[in-house]
């Protein structure tokens, strides 16, 4: 099994009985429907969605769980309209630092042994701390990814100094788990991203198959992130953004999906969060229905 950096954990660490109500009731709420959030946030940037990369790092928790920040961003500003600011990119390294320390170590023991992080720890520091932004700061440069700094924080945890900063970004207000395929479309159908942590591997394809898909084969200890979710009778199924970079994977693509992701069919989404662990992100208090500007195609 190869291993990128996540670590399953049976803690969710968040018993928000309502949240899981909520999660449950919006599930019939994407039956049929199409949804690509990921074309919200090319309306917020103005350009086409550039994969993240964590080159040969460990940090895919902090990349997948950064790349739903973004998403819930501009869920947030241009979905939803509400009047908030578009800075920066989040910062990988400051969730994968958190997860594992201030999270991890500091609240539930875990060991620090090795690189990789738990999903649900990741979720769980964007709520109750924030992230930080890919942008310059006074003590560290963190415009462009280091893993450098990821290795460093997940050691030592986010510099002090930072805190009261990520704080101040903190755009997430709650997580929940998903555990079928109609929650994962109900969850993208209402604004909220879905990082996946699981075994689930592609190894070996380069080239997604003509409707933009590939097919499981091997196993990964991975995360990514879902962004759009397409309900179509024939083919439903959920897209996949990587943090390998954009060319990874090449091939036909699906709903003008971004370079470096991938669809998968809806059995798939199932068996990952079933068999894994796939946390919504939400940037209000709440997973109830939503009315949201989407982009439509």
């Amino acid at each position: 099994m190869q291993n990128y950096g996540f670590i399953p954990t049976k803690d969710f660490a968040n018993a928000n009985k309502k949240c899981l109500k909520d999660v449950s009731d919006i599930g019939d709420s994407g039956k049929g429907r199409t949804v690509c959030l990921y074309k919200l946030w090319e309306q917020l940037i103005g350009a086409p969605t550039k994969p993240r990369d964590q080159g040969k790092g460990s940090d895919c928790v902090g990349q997948s769980t950064a790349r739903g920040v973004d998403v819930v961003t501009a869920v947030s500003i241009v979905g939803l309209g509400l009047s908030l600011r578009f800075v920066a990119m989040a910062s990988a390294s400051s969730i994968y630092g958190g997860s594992r320390y201030e999270i991890g170590k500091k609240e539930h023991g875990m060991s620090l042994w090795g690189k990789g992080s738990h999903v649900p720890y990741a979720a769980e520091f964007v709520k109750r701390y924030g992230s930080l932004y890919m942008m310059k700061y006074p003590t560290i440069d963190l415009s462009v990814h280091s893993w450098a700094v990821s290795n460093n924080w997940g050691s030592s945890g986010v510099p002090d100094e930072l805190e009261p900063e990520a704080h101040a970004n903190g755009l997430i207000r709650d997580f929940i788990p998903i555990n079928s395929y109609a929650e994962y479309r109900g969850a993208i159908c209402n604004g909220n991203p879905v990082v996946f942590g699981s075994k689930f591997g592609f190894k070996g394809q380069k080239n997604r198959d003509d409707e933009g898909f590939l097919e499981p084969n091997g196993k990964w200890s991975h995360a990514m992130v879902g962004t759009a979710v397409d309900d179509s009778p024939r083919r439903p199924g959920g897209c996949i953004e990587n943090s390998w970079g954009d060319d990874w994977v090449s091939g036909p693509k699906h709903l003008e999906q971004p370079d470096g992701s991938f669809w998968v069919d809806a059995d798939v989404i199932e068996d990952m969060a079933r068999k894994g662990e796939a946390v919504a992100l939400s940037g209000i208090n709440s997973f109830a229905q939503q009315q949201l500007n989407y982009v439509l195609l």
